[in-house]
């Protein structure tokens, strides 16, 4: 049987669909935030020893500016 897979956003909670323009994003060490579309991997932008604090699914550029807004205030 296969496992279904389901991404909510965390910034308003909407739910994943395929039309939409999804974002990924993690607080990294060194107080960096990186985001990057949602085909894109993280992993690009890790450098050795530098671990992911935590990862985020944004639905879309509003989210994606709120969440950055948040992280810049610290």
């Amino acid at each position: 049987m296969a496992q279904v897979t389901t991404f909510r956003c965390d910034e308003c909670g909407k739910l994943k669909t395929d039309a939409n323009h999804w974002f990924r994003a993690a607080r990294l060490e060194l107080q960096r935030f990186v985001i990057v579309g949602w085909d894109s991997t993280l992993s690009d932008f890790q450098n050795p020893g530098m671990d992911h604090l935590d990862e985020l699914h944004l639905c879309g550029m509003e989210c994606a500016h709120k969440a950055m807004a948040k992280a810049l205030e610290g």
